[in-house]
């Protein structure tokens, strides 16, 4: 498919057009290597791409709200995902696998990973209940990490 760039005059190719979500993905983000994309939606949904193909890998589900944000860890290993429903949830990149969940008392709009956190990090700076997992999503929340981790079970 051709479309034209109106703020150019140019004109631009869609490569592919990706149908899965339910709703409008306003959260697109592209793993480390560029073979995955991964979109968060407001069907709730996280979905991971093949950017080769085009096709659907996995699809997350657990949110019970629209998704707000998406983020890739430094390592390529986790996706993270957060929600109106006051959750961030984090998967196994690889097999679309959940690995946590982070309650909150309220929604959440952002999120992202330290960068004091994961391989090569010292494991002084990280608190007790991450240390060594590779997982830190710090969400925008109040709260300790030890009361986020302890309210939600994976």
């Amino acid at each position: 498919q051709e479309s034209r760039d109106a703020g150019s005059g140019g004109r631009t190719l869609a490569l592919a057009a990706l149908r899965g979500h339910l709703c409008a993905a306003y959260c697109v983000v592209f793993d480390r290597t560029g073979r995955r994309l991964v979109t968060g939606a407001d069907d709730g949904h996280v979905k991971t791409w093949c950017t080769t193909t085009g096709l659907l890998q996995h699809t997350l589900r657990g949110h019970a709200a629209e998704i707000t944000d998406v983020v890739v860890s430094p390592d390529n290993v986790h996706v993270v995902s957060s929600s109106l429903d006051a959750t961030v949830r984090v998967w196994r990149l690889s097999r679309g696998e959940p690995v946590a969940v982070l309650m909150h008392d309220g929604p959440i709009n952002a999120i992202a990973f330290s960068p004091n956190f994961g391989p090569g990090a010292d494991p002084d700076s990280q608190p007790a209940e991450e240390a060594g997992t590779g997982v830190a999503a710090q969400a925008a929340c109040r709260g300790s990490a030890a009361e986020a981790a302890g309210a939600g079970g994976a």
